[in-house]
């Protein structure tokens, strides 16, 4: 995934806070809330030879998860092996949710692109 070098992230399975350099490779299980330096961000798929863009706005965070081998294997809804072809990436304000008065109206939007 493209997009995310220089982003604070908080990772989630430990609870640390870090910054991302270059691309993000998922080999192992990943739990990551980012807070990416602009709204848009880029999965390459080499298998298909194409990029899915991603590009939101009305939101300021970006989680990406995986849950590899073990979690996989021990949810009853999810194949042991589908780990490895998938990857969970929601676009909102989960660190600091959106408080409106009454009758108040917030609008976020995501937008994906295959190129």
């Amino acid at each position: 995934m493209h997009g995310l070098d220089g982003a604070a992230f908080l990772d989630r399975l430990d609870g640390h806070v870090e910054t991302h350099t270059g691309p993000l490779v998922i080999r192992a299980e990943t739990d990551n809330l980012f807070s990416p330096p602009e709204p848009k961000v880029a999965l390459l798929d080499a298998g298909l030879k194409r990029a899915l863009a991603l590009t939101y706005g009305g939101t300021t965070k970006l989680m990406v998860w995986n849950p590899w081998v073990d979690k996989a294997r021990a949810m009853p809804d999810f194949g042991d092996d589908e780990y490895q072809w998938m990857v969970c990436v929601e676009t909102g304000n989960m660190a600091a949710p959106r408080v409106l008065p009454a009758g108040d109206e917030w609008y976020g939007e995501t937008t994906f692109s295959v190129s």
